[in-house]
């Protein structure tokens, strides 16, 4: 029987190793899911804000464009630069959201209004719409914070910087 005893000593030995190796294996295996899994939401959850980010920038260019359409339709009806943010049904809301600059002038690229508050993004950089007069036309443009910051004064829009 002195035989026998070492050969299942000998198999308990494997048993366990095999047992402990396995649930090594099933830790490691684990991590693993949990890094793939917590990296793969990560990337879901940037791609979303990334989405969400840009369309509300596709949605303030829009809103943008409309604003220096209605400038433009005046300034070309009037013959003359407008003195007044326009009060048109479709610029009712827009109109509390924009500081109008009403002492720009038409010389050289100045600003006529701009966002009050800057755009917040989670991804993106913030910014805002400002609306340009060359002279001739008004633009839509979509400035980055830091960019408006150094122009601000340059375009007439000293006010809202100290707001």
């Amino acid at each position: 029987m002195t035989t026998a005893e070492p050969a299942t000593r000998t198999d308990e030995v494997v048993t366990q190793r095999a047992r402990v190796y396995t649930l090594v294996q099933r830790r490691k295996r684990l991590w693993r899911r949990l890094a793939v899994f917590v990296v793969v939401a990560v990337v879901m959850i940037l791609a979303a804000l990334h989405n969400r980010d840009t369309q509300q920038l596709r949605v303030e260019r829009k809103k943008g464009r409309v604003v220096a359409t209605v400038l433009q339709e005046e300034y070309s009806s009037r013959l003359g630069p407008p003195l007044m943010f326009p009060s048109t049904q479709e610029l009712s809301k827009e109109r509390k959201r924009y500081y109008f600059n009403m002492f720009y002038d038409s010389q050289g690229k100045v600003g006529v209004c701009c966002l009050k508050k800057p755009v917040r993004f989670f991804v993106r950089t913030d910014g805002r719409i400002v609306i340009l007069f060359d002279g001739e036309h008004f633009n839509s443009q979509w400035m980055p914070e830091s960019e408006f910051r150094t122009k601000a004064k340059d375009l007439g829009f000293g006010d809202v910087l100290k707001k």
